[in-house]
């Protein structure tokens, strides 16, 4: 097939940014050309959970399998001894109290102020986070629910997706039918199910098994079965290096910088499989084909559930933020993009190494004489 043709197939699969620039009342169009999520029409999902209800899960967790658990029973140890008044749920108050008892007894010295106030917004946060039906108190599977993904993070950003979705969805008792599904094929309770463990466990769920098809994967964790129920899609995120000095740096810098550095790095962010970077504007090309050339390594992040119409959303909303007239070699470069970008993709930093690099460079005499001609 030739590239026009291609081109032609692809049209209803890109989407186009258009920006009216600042100098010009008409648009005009952006270098963005990221492909939709076409994972998110697949008409395979959202599966179709068993129809099982809390009374189920409440049934199982009862179960002689469940006291022969060590981990589970350690989870639900936790939730009873957070659960002061034993009503079956915890409060923000009990949880808070919590907190703060195990902060006392580890400080061993009564707590300021400022200590009681940080740990208040964390349990806030927290608070909210594991609250999943919004109704003041984390109920046995709210918490069930929480420890599972805490077994294998999907990170917060994935986090906040997941528990939005779930808030929004129209399914009755989701979370308990979502942990109850899970429970009863995850025997040793490691947050992670393999064909393996399916295939030699015979109350292993058929659901499972059929998200593992659709991903054609191995294993599965607790995070990308829930996802994959609420027709969410996990992408990969990957930092790219190029090397400025082309090598040099990690033979000269501790002559001429007075420490030594790998590499004087130009990172770019590979997403949706395009890359990501700032080189006057924002630009996309696909990997490793940008006027840097190949990158002399990759680090993958992790694995974002953002979906392409929210990323270049992201994009139109910074994209006059990164223009050439507002770049500056240390402050306001590359990697300050790649930074922003993961950040709003899995909600961390890239590696401190690049992220910090401009400031361990910036105490260098060379540097403040050169600064002028690089900027």
């Amino acid at each position: 097939m030739d590239e026009e043709d291609g081109q032609e197939d692809d049209d209803d699969d890109e989407l186009f940014l258009k920006l009216p620039r600042d100098s010009e009342e008409e648009e005009c169009q952006l270098p963005i050309t990221l492909n939709r999520d076409s994972a998110l029409e697949d008409e395979r999902l959202p599966l179709t959970l068993p129809k099982s209800c809390e009374s189920s899960l409440e049934v199982f967790l009862s179960s002689d399998q469940v006291a022969l658990n060590s981990v589970l029973t350690n989870i639900l140890s936790k939730f009873s001894e957070l659960d002061a008044d034993g009503s079956g749920a915890i409060t923000m108050d009990e949880l808070a109290s919590h907190w703060l008892a195990a902060a006392t007894e580890v400080c061993k010295r009564p707590l300021s102020d400022s200590e009681k106030e940080l740990i208040g917004g964390s349990v806030q946060r927290a608070f909210d986070v594991m609250d999943v039906e919004q109704d003041g108190k984390i109920n046995k599977h709210e918490w069930l629910h929480t420890a599972l993904l805490d077994m294998h993070p999907p990170g917060p950003v994935a986090t906040e997706i997941i528990t939005q979705k779930l808030r929004d969805s129209d399914t009755p008792d989701i979370v308990s039918t979502l942990v109850y599904t899970w429970l009863s094929a995850d025997e040793m309770v490691c947050g992670i199910v393999t064909r393996q463990m399916l295939s030699i466990n015979p109350c292993g769920d058929a659901e499972l098994l059929d998200v593992m098809n659709s991903t054609g994967s191995d294993s599965i964790t607790y995070a990308e079965f829930v996802a994959n129920v609420l027709r969410l899609t996990f992408r990969p995120v990957e930092l790219y290096y190029y090397d400025l000095s082309k090598s040099f740096a990690s033979v000269l810098s501790p002559i001429l910088l007075g420490q030594y550095e790998d590499g004087i790095w130009h990172t770019s962010v590979g997403v949706f499989g395009q890359e990501l970077y700032f080189f006057g504007y924002i630009l996309t090309c696909y990997p490793g084909q940008s006027a840097f050339g190949q990158p002399r390594k990759s680090v993958q992040l992790g694995y974002t559930l953002r979906t392409v119409e929210e990323l270049n959303a992201e994009i139109k909303r910074v994209y006059f933020d990164y223009r050439p007239d507002l770049y500056d070699a240390f402050d306001h470069n590359c990697n300050d993009l790649s930074n922003h970008m993961v950040q709003f993709l899995l909600g961390r930093s890239i590696p401190d190494s690049v992220r910090l690099m401009s400031e361990r460079l910036k105490s260098s005499s060379l540097v403040k004489v050169l600064r002028p001609l690089l900027n």
